[in-house]
């Protein structure tokens, strides 16, 4: 990342180029590229009129469907959010360990900078910890867009049944 110039007066093609560079990095720091499981696709990808040829009772079926896969999705969630705890509190102990070794006025964001800069291990918990970021906020959109969709049947099953 360092090659890139950010003072010239070409900052489009410095954009450019940055983005090219962090979808690179996530490509090969396998960093998750969210795909709906084929299971759960067909019911995700209906068009609108699909949707308003439901019956009552397929309405509901689909919300059940649904509301399992946004259980699944939150589990993995859940389990991703445990791993990314983990990276905090090990570069909290580095940071600890390695906290008196700068100026006291130094800011705190910036030691912590510095002790990950100069530590191999904490560069590759913080590598670490950036990719459990990404793949936390993949998950808990996809997680939040699915109960949104289970609440859309539900209310549309219910208006078939009062007709």
């Amino acid at each position: 990342m360092e090659e890139f110039d950010t003072t010239s007066d070409q900052s489009i093609e410095v954009l450019d180029k940055f983005t090219e560079w962090v979808e690179s990095f996530c490509v090969e720091n396998n960093i998750v590229e969210y795909k709906d499981s084929e299971t759960y696709a067909e019911i995700l990808h209906m068009s609108h009129e699909d949707i308003l040829a439901l019956s009552s009772d397929e309405c509901f079926s689909n919300a059940i469907t649904l509301m399992n896969y946004a259980g699944m999705v939150q589990k993995k969630h859940d389990l991703i959010y445990a791993q990314y705890n983990w990276c905090l509190e090990a570069l909290n102990f580095l940071y600890a360990k390695y906290w008196d070794r700068y100026d006291k006025f130094l800011p705190a964001e910036v030691r912590k900078k510095s002790i990950i800069i100069e530590n191999s291990f904490a560069q590759s918990i913080e590598k670490c910890r950036l990719r459990l970021y990404a793949s936390m906020q993949i998950l808990l959109e996809t997680a939040k867009d699915t109960k949104k969709r289970v609440s859309l049947f539900q209310d549309l099953g219910k208006a078939r049944n009062f007709r």
